[in-house]
């Protein structure tokens, strides 16, 4: 009797674990975007660099991703992040304006297998220039 019961379960165990659902992926991650000039005061006409970096615990969420790129409230360019999560390049600089990143997130995929990247904005920066003389 005892042998039979302890089949009986054992098969019931096994049933059981064959259908199970699957695991599901479902995850949700914050991100945070800055953005840097390499020099806040300048000369008009002098070139800077500006890095965004894109961060968050998820790799989906920082490589590859567009990135909008604003001068003084308007929308100028989309860049899209390296593998990092950064971004980098030069401007011309004539005159003075403040400048802001926009990282507008993302959503792929359907319950169970949803992924979110939360959106998120850079600090202002502003570039102050003085005319030449």
């Amino acid at each position: 009797m005892k042998h039979i019961l302890r089949i009986t379960l054992a098969s019931m165990i096994s049933i059981g674990l064959l259908a199970s659902p699957a695991m599901a992926s479902d995850w949700t991650a914050g991100t945070s975007l800055s953005l840097k000039a390499s020099d806040t005061s300048v000369r008009q006409g002098t070139k800077i660099t500006f890095t965004i970096k894109l961060k968050s615990k998820r790799k989906p969420c920082y490589q590859n991703e567009p990135v909008r790129w604003y001068r003084n409230g308007v929308y100028k360019r989309t860049f899209h992040t390296n593998d990092k999560g950064v971004v980098k390049f030069q401007k011309k600089m004539n005159h003075t304006s403040t400048y802001r990143a926009k990282y507008f997130g993302k959503k792929v995929g359907h319950h169970p297998n949803r992924h979110v990247c939360h959106p998120s904005q850079s600090r202002a920066v502003t570039v102050k220039v003085k005319r030449k003389h």
